[in-house]
């Protein structure tokens, strides 16, 4: 891992899990989510990035309350931009109203628990704001709202493309980031439809199948359908109101996000990379699919325990790299 990072795109993520009123007695600051997230882009920006973008989602919001915020950037100086832009619009607030913290979450943007940016690195000719991610897919239904950011290689733009034309859609632009966000759009538009077309009959009313497709939109089975057909390389962050309460609640729960339910929807070719935290992936179920060939191999820059027992099996497992907790530690930084 000491190759220095040149050109690639970076995805930061932040998740507040307890309420912001915590953060700003904690830590004295109601704008946490934001510092943080503000950190970790700064840590991955590079040369050849020429952009910049941040999405955040509130949770807990009433209706006519607005509940995703979003900022872009390709100035020359994009990450400075984009976080001048977004702290303007507490600049003139007097202080006491500064240190509410409940009054900013009902009130203000960018106060959200959920945080995504993402540094663009443009490989094409298009670098305008308009190829800038974060995308939003906006709708008035609450669980039909999509944001998403990545880094897309796609070798098969134009069958995925068609295929939407097929299903009716009529997409507003031919490329790789805009087709994944529709194609799984679409699928996220069936299910909500799907779970809708469920309980009706059961007598409930819209509102409380609104909270019932909350808890049993079904994630895996969305992904499995939207992704079926993709081919080439791609790392993708996509957030659903629905989606991000249940992978955080079921985090919470179980301790780890990739389980092995989760590791069995992958394919064998498939290469699992953590250097966020250790915990987030279950070691046993990894070690498992490995040694019996369901899964390609494994980069662990942390572990659920460090340093980890000699006798740990991830240690003897020969389709596993580990590194000391030290991926971050570039020559650069």
């Amino acid at each position: 891992m000491s190759d220095q990072i040149k050109h690639e795109c970076g995805l930061a993520f932040v998740r507040l899990l307890k309420p912001v009123e915590y953060y700003a007695e904690t830590h004295g600051n109601p704008l946490y989510g934001l510092q943080k997230v503000r950190l970790l882009m700064q840590k991955m920006r590079n040369r050849g990035q020429d952009g910049a973008g941040l999405a955040t989602i509130k949770l807990n919001v009433q209706p006519g309350k607005r509940y995703i915020s979003r900022r872009r950037s390709v100035s020359s100086d994009y990450l400075k931009d984009l976080f001048s832009g977004i702290y303007e619009h507490f600049s003139e607030l007097p202080p006491e109203q500064l240190q509410d913290a409940e009054w900013l979450y009902d009130n203000m943007p960018y106060t959200g628990e959920l945080l995504m940016g993402h540094l663009r690195y443009g490989t094409h000719g298009d670098n305008s704001i308009e190829t800038c991610h974060p995308f939003l897919r906006q709708n008035n239904w609450i669980t039909r709202n999509l944001v998403l950011a990545g880094n897309f290689n796609m070798t098969n733009v134009d069958e995925l493309f068609n295929e939407l034309v097929e299903l009716g859609q009529y997409p507003k632009q031919r490329s790789d980031t805009v087709t994944v966000m529709e194609k799984i759009g679409h699928f996220l538009d069936d299910e909500v439809q799907r779970l809708y077309t469920w309980f009706k009959p059961d007598g409930y009313d819209n509102k409380e199948i609104n909270e019932l497709i909350f808890e049993h939109l079904d994630i895996q089975r969305l992904l499995r359908r939207a992704s079926r057909k993709f081919d080439g390389g791609y790392v993708i962050a996509w957030w659903n109101l629905s989606t991000a309460s249940t992978f955080f609640q079921r985090f919470n729960a179980d301790g780890a996000a990739i389980g092995a339910a989760e590791i069995a929807l992958m394919k064998p070719t498939a290469i699992i990379i953590n250097a966020a935290r250790g915990g987030l992936i279950d070691e046993t179920a990894l070690d498992s699919a490995l040694r019996e060939g369901r899964l390609g191999g494994a980069g662990l820059d942390v572990l659920a325990q460090e340093p980890p027992p000699r006798d740990h099996p991830l240690l003897s497992n020969d389709r596993v790299t580990i590194s000391p907790h030290s991926a971050g530690l570039t020559n650069e930084c």
